[in-house]
């Protein structure tokens, strides 16, 4: 049967008569991303082609087949759209990338041809509303939480967040009493699935003694209608902390805590980032003496934290906790994050190289495998580091294996693996690459993979040759004239010794 083609029309009127019938679909349909959809097309009579084909909304680009009805058939041409016996056009698990213009085209048996159009328009649920403040606080519960204000600083901002919508919602901010507030900042964001990201943040201050409360309001479709997330904003503390400390591996550290009346009790406490577990009380002052609770901590006598030898297990939140002689309590936090310095950058290849030497060594390529692998180990570092493989020329090279571990000390491992091929008469060098806070800035390793010899491979053949036509022939000989001079030995010794005849 020869091949029919149909020339695809490029405008996007909503309906394009060809001929005295008309087909029929929806001039509009409403979808919401993950869930199936149906585009209907009404023809009046059973076509000889069906053809569902797809363009951008406004876009200019070549419209796509996404499924058809030919030589009877009904197929399906891309994954998730199909075609049914009534030539409706099913899509499932939505995305908003299916969002565009539809399009119905159908040829008759009688040859003439028709289309007619759905625009679809997808909506995606909100998938967070959150005040990014409330975040790691362990008094969050449903859509209110706690919040205290950075100690020394009376003026803050609070950041709300809504990710995951379409289409677009309304945000704002109010206080308690229902006075809308003006966002300082104001911004959203398109997401790699096509759904949107707002924020929406505001100054506010702090008060002595006084408790106050914010309220984010986003409202849409996205959203089934408004929701609301409440911030309760403590008063001032009278404890003081910095809010974010710094840590090396193996250093000391001092957190300090500005109480500004005589305490009667003072206790820091730790807790883990983003944990919920019991908080672990780690030196106190209580009746006039200070304790330490746990090795390497104590406080001391400006109500300070300090700990000696860092690990990264000392890593997150502690808090400085207040009784005052009046019965009343305050407490602040501080959060810490250690880093540690890199302890090892190799190539595995150069450890049992005796010609390894600073960040240089030379390697022999693995015997009868010109193609083999190079691996480049960082160890012991912390934060991440960033690592690559380029060529003596300074192309970068891609890896074949790349994994990092996390070590019982809490540092991480990372191994890259490339694949390099030996090359005849020709001296190679690859160079390891990493870079990151750990290492001071920028640490190079490199390797030099030495020559495949010809010359070699066919001395090491003429040597193992010559070995056994030397054998072949000296044995035998040796034994000759072995047997003359045990005879010659015994006739010298005894003189009426004949050797027999032969």
């Amino acid at each position: 049967m020869p091949k029919l083609v149909i020339k695809l029309k490029e405008e996007t009127n909503a309906e394009v008569t060809l001929g005295t019938s008309v087909i029929g679909t929806a001039p509009n349909v409403q979808g919401w991303k993950g869930e199936d959809i149906r585009l209907p097309c009404a023809i009046q009579e059973e076509p000889l082609i069906a053809l569902w084909v797809k363009e951008r909304i406004l876009g200019q680009q070549q419209r796509t087949i996404k499924a058809r009805f030919a030589d009877r058939n009904f197929e399906s041409l891309e994954k998730r759209f199909d075609i049914d016996k009534n030539f409706s056009l099913v899509i499932s698990d939505l995305q908003v990338a299916d969002e565009g213009h539809y399009y119905c085209q159908v040829l008759l048996k009688n040859t003439q041809s028709f289309e007619n159009s759905t625009i679809m328009l997808i909506s995606s649920m909100a998938s967070r509303h959150t005040i990014e403040e409330c975040a790691d606080r362990s008094q969050f519960r449903h859509n209110q939480c706690a919040y205290q204000s950075p100690s020394n600083t009376p003026s803050f901002n609070l950041t709300c967040v809504v990710s995951g919508f379409k289409p677009n919602v309304s945000m704002l901010w109010t206080e308690e009493s229902g006075k809308r507030l003006d966002s300082v900042v104001s911004q959203q964001n398109t997401l790699s699935d096509g759904t949107y990201e707002r924020f929406e943040t505001i100054t506010v201050s702090a008060k002595y003694g006084t408790e106050q409360t914010f309220i984010c309001v986003a409202t849409g479709e996205s959203l089934n209608g408004t929701s609301i997330i409440e911030i309760i904003i403590l008063p001032v503390p009278v404890v003081g902390t910095g809010p974010n400390v710094q840590g090396w591996k193996g250093e000391d550290i001092r957190l300090p805590c500005v109480i500004q009346k005589e305490p009667f009790v003072v206790q820091w406490v730790k807790d883990r980032i983003s944990e919920q577990h019991l908080r672990t009380i780690k030196a106190e002052f209580i009746d006039g003496e200070f304790r330490s609770r746990e090795e390497r901590f104590y406080i001391d006598k400006n109500f300070s934290l300090v700990i000696s030898e860092l690990q990264v297990a000392d890593e997150g939140r502690y808090y400085c906790q207040v009784l005052l002689k009046n019965s009343q309590s305050y407490g602040n936090s501080t959060i810490i994050t250690i880093s540690s310095m890199t302890s090892r950058h190799t190539i595995e290849e150069c450890l049992d190289k005796s010609q390894s030497r600073q960040s240089q060594c030379t390697y022999q390529h693995p015997s009868k495998n010109l193609s083999f692998t190079l691996t480049c180990v960082v160890s012991g570092f912390k934060p991440n580091i960033s690592m690559l493989w380029t060529e003596e020329s300074g192309n970068k090279m891609n890896s074949v294996l790349s994994y990092q571990n996390t070590r019982s000390d809490g540092t991480y491992e990372r191994f890259e693996t490339i694949t390099v091929s030996a090359k005849h008469g020709t001296e190679q060098t690859f160079m390891c690459v990493a870079t990151g806070d750990s290492l001071n800035g920028t640490s190079t390793r490199e390797i030099i993979v030495l020559p495949v010899s010809g010359f070699v491979k066919f001395l090491r053949k003429r040597v193992d040759s010559g070995l056994i036509i030397g054998l072949t022939i000296g044995v035998p000989v040796a034994m000759v004239i072995l047997f003359l001079y045990v005879g010659k030995y015994l006739q010298n010794k005894h003189p009426d010794y004949l050797p027999r005849k032969a």
